[in-house]
């Protein structure tokens, strides 16, 4: 994806895990490029991940930022973007929104920290087993267009689209996300930075 994004010159934002990048050189490595790569903007999504258990995670909000702060510092993470495991929320200048109430405060304490905390509009969801996206890249353009026209984003004229990395494991060239960025940019769309968001 590396190459990729930096020959369709697509900005993108990665949030990393920094518990994955200890366990797994390739993770390493990955980090590595998505750092030289100026296309791609690299955010924090905490290091633990929860160790996937959300319900205790998020019942300690002081412990939630310890654990963002530990990322931050040990990838050395140059901004203070963030995303939450496993919750939808926002927490900008002017945008407070949750999916549910467990993790809100824990988005409070990033916020009053420094953090920008964002979510997603739209979801490409995907298989977890074998990683396919379940919507087609037709489906993924009609949705676009439709939470356009009923104004379903968080911020009217923008869309945060959220996938996930076992989505893409096709060479890019018969890659899905590529015919996506191909026919989004064919209808006029135009990709920014999340640190340029709105």
């Amino acid at each position: 994806m590396n190459e990729a994004v930096r020959r369709e010159k697509t900005k993108i934002n990665v949030f990393v895990v920094g518990l994955n990048t200890q366990y797994s050189k390739r993770l390493q490595k990955y980090l590595h490029l998505y750092e030289t790569n100026s296309w791609i903007e690299v955010g924090n999504h905490s290091f633990s991940h929860a160790h996937d258990d959300y319900r205790a995670y998020y019942n300690n909000s002081d412990a939630v930022l310890q654990d963002f702060l530990k990322n931050e510092k040990t990838l050395n993470l140059p901004n203070k973007l963030a995303r939450l495991p496993g919750r939808n929320m926002w927490r900008l200048k002017d945008r407070h929104v949750d999916d549910v109430k467990s993790g809100s405060l824990a988005a409070d304490t990033l916020f009053t920290n420094g953090f920008k905390v964002f979510g997603w509009d739209l979801e490409w969801c995907h298989d977890p087993k074998s990683g396919v996206p379940i919507q087609t890249v037709e489906d993924m353009i009609n949705l676009i267009e439709k939470y356009f026209a009923e104004k379903r984003t968080v911020t009217e004229n923008h869309l945060v689209i959220l996938c996930h990395d076992e989505m893409f494991r096709k060479s890019w060239e018969e890659s899905e996300l590529k015919h996506l960025i191909d026919k989004l940019r064919i209808k006029g769309f135009n990709f920014g930075h999340l640190s340029e968001y709105p």
